[in-house]
């Protein structure tokens, strides 16, 4: 129980950090007008995810430590929010490797990494559905062993993907610097975006793999497993709003030659 409340403790406390976030960009020009409505549907989806989810925490730490505080033997049930964790991190999850693929094509105009990330990233998308959708209809804690193969493939799947965005969006990134300090700045400040986006979360699913293979009947993983979608949101809703202060940086610069448009920092 201690871990339960710990972790809603957190997951809440990154809801609020990144309901900011959306205050910020909801209020912005770029939600109105200058954005594509592929990214302003992103944000919208991740708000709905990131509410509905953060709210099913707050009803299941309420689940055990408060209606059922005198019952232990209710550890060993899983109620509707338990699953919903995965498939939450799963939508999350595809839908960021989807901003990050579609701006490494804009930088590279290579369909092939394109199609090839986004089919696996279906097909990891597809496991964290699995597991739970499966969670669900087992309902209980210790019987959620027997999808320890689609929890494997998932999280395994899930990192090679964040690894695969971060080192690729990273490296085209620095082909880009051209030695003047204003568009350097501003490329050095994606790159530490783009390693954000897909190294915290590639962590957190990390440690949750290691955390459930090395204790799956206890609650132990379910400190990175329920906070790992607002990972996800925090870092790229942080590249969505930095991009103002980029842009700004990058008007005061004039360059005859410059290989990354500006419109890529979007």
């Amino acid at each position: 129980m201690h871990v339960l409340m710990s972790v809603a403790s957190v997951n809440t406390y990154l809801y609020g950090i990144v309901c900011n976030q959306f205050a910020i960009y909801f209020f912005s020009e770029n939600f109105g007008r200058k954005d594509s409505w592929w990214i302003r549907t992103t944000v919208v989806v991740l708000f709905i995810n990131d509410t509905v989810h953060s709210a099913a925490q707050i009803y299941m730490a309420w689940f055990y430590c408060i209606d059922n505080y005198d019952n232990p033997d209710i550890l060993t049930i899983a109620p509707w929010p338990y699953p919903l964790t995965p498939i939450s991190g799963a939508l999350a999850a595809i839908l960021i490797h989807n901003f990050m693929a579609v701006r490494i094509f804009r930088l590279t105009n290579n369909w092939f990494i394109y199609v090839g990330v986004m089919i696996t990233a279906v097909g990891v998308f597809g496991c964290g559905m699995a597991v739970g959708v499966k969670a669900w209809i087992i309902h209980e804690v210790l019987q959620v062993i027997v999808l320890k193969p689609f929890i494997i493939a998932w999280l395994v799947g899930q990192t090679m993907i964040d690894l695969f965005l971060t080192c690729t969006l990273t490296l085209v990134l620095y082909r880009s610097r051209t030695g003047f300090h204003n568009t350097d700045t501003v490329i050095n400040r994606l790159v530490r975006g783009a390693i954000q986006t897909g190294l915290f979360a590639s962590v957190f699913a990390i440690a949750l793999l290691i955390t459930y293979l090395g204790s799956p009947n206890t609650n132990l993983y379910g400190m990175f497993a329920m906070p790992i979608g607002r990972i996800y949101t925090t870092a790229l809703m942080d590249t969505l709003i930095s991009r103002e202060d980029l842009k700004e940086m990058l008007s005061g610069t004039i360059e005859v030659q410059f290989h990354f448009s500006r419109a890529n920092v979007s």
